[in-house]
């Protein structure tokens, strides 16, 4: 899994998927590999959070096309990911995809 994740992005794809959300990218391995992720209000961790509106802004263009390309993802090998994680079964995927924005384009 680490060396996936350590992968060099080559298609335009692949950059907004593994560079413009790393810790997503990270969550959609561990879950197709079968583990479980929490949330945990209990954590620690150093981040820097938007102080202005343009910051946030460019947050989220970095953020939500990350998240729809992990989304589609955990979609397209949802097969195997249901089989391998006990924690993700088809009512989730099937509610993972009426979530999608462009969900009619896999329908």
């Amino acid at each position: 899994m680490l060396y996936r994740y350590t992968t060099k992005s080559e298609e335009p794809r692949h950059f907004v998927q593994y560079d413009q959300g790393e810790d997503r990218w990270l969550c959609t391995l561990l879950l197709q590999r079968g583990y479980r992720v929490e949330y945990s209000a209990a954590s620690d961790a150093y981040t820097h959070c938007p102080e202005g509106f343009n910051e946030f802004f460019n947050q989220r263009r970095r953020w939500v096309p990350s998240t729809i390309a992990n989304i589609f993802d955990l979609l397209n090998d949802y097969k195997s990911t249901v089989k391998i994680n006990d924690n993700i079964s088809l009512p989730y995927i099937w509610c993972a995809l009426n979530e999608t924005p462009a969900r009619r384009d896999l329908i």
